[in-house]
């Protein structure tokens, strides 16, 4: 989500469909769809012993990669939000911008207007990592299932 509602109104002049968290959701949702999609693709070859086994290794070792990005992430976010002071953010901000003053107090306060959203988008993030990591093996298994489901009911068609 966008955090200054001032800017985020400002765009949705321009973008209006900004204005609604569902639609920001979806933006933040379209990598795990896109994986979905080719999942769905890769379930058609999850069919012989050795393909299942090579799939799911390409899923496991994209499981572990996703796990420990995920939990990086929420761990580096939740370290930036418990290191956020009045006195470190001031220092910083005056620093970068280059001890102008009125440059360096609008910093500050979006900074210090970020600290408590760093909790809440790092749970997010590790929520989104969550989904991504499961929605892969379930939907290929899925598949699976669903292949499995019809030639059993077309193998008691043909039988009868």
């Amino acid at each position: 989500m966008i955090s200054d509602q001032n800017i985020r109104a400002w765009i949705a002049g321009y973008f209006p469909p900004l204005e609604y968290d569902v639609f920001i959701w979806l933006i933040n949702l379209i990598p795990v769809l896109i994986s979905g999609g080719l999942c769905c693709y890769m379930g058609r070859y999850h069919i012989g012993k050795i393909t299942k086994r090579a799939v799911d290794m390409l899923l496991f070792g994209r499981f572990c990669s996703l796990c420990v990005k995920g939990l990086l992430l929420f761990f580096v976010l939740m370290f930036i939000s418990n290191h956020i002071t009045p006195e470190s953010t001031w220092n910083f901000s005056k620093y970068v911008m280059l001890k102008k003053y009125h440059l360096a107090v609008k910093l500050y306060d979006i900074i210090l207007y970020l600290k408590p959203l760093l909790v809440k988008r790092a749970f997010e993030t590790l929520a989104i990592f969550g989904v991504a990591m499961v929605m892969p093996f379930l939907t290929i298994w899925g598949v699976d299932w669903y292949r499995k489901f019809i030639e059993l009911k077309n193998r008691e068609i043909m039988e009868r």
